[in-house]
């Protein structure tokens, strides 16, 4: 029999851990993810990001409402952004605005 993952199934620690996590950061109000709640400048307009080297973007999972208002993927493009590596979990970050699905 093979379980799929999900609350229920879950570690109880990560569990919290991610409820806490979501609370300190503003829940539906994410100061983490929400580019209009960046302290300083984005390096990308509409996405929640930072240079941290000259090759080099920290970036916040981007909003699929931001990829087409701003059009991300073309800018991605000029900006010679070849990959996008997500660490988010499905199902992660449930509290936040948007959570992944």
């Amino acid at each position: 029999m093979c379980l799929q993952e999900n609350t229920l199934s879950a570690p109880a620690a990560f569990v919290m851990k991610e409820a806490v996590q979501c609370l300190c950061e503003g829940g539906s109000s994410c100061t983490r993810e929400d580019p209009a709640r960046q302290k300083g400048p984005n390096a990308v307009p509409g996405l929640h990001s930072n240079w941290v080297g000259q090759h080099v973007l920290a970036m916040a999972r981007p909003w699929q409402d931001n990829v087409i208002t701003h059009n991300l993927v073309n800018t991605f493009k000029e900006l010679n952004i070849g990959m996008i590596i997500n660490l988010q979990e499905v199902r992660s970050n449930r509290s936040c605005k948007l959570a992944v699905h």
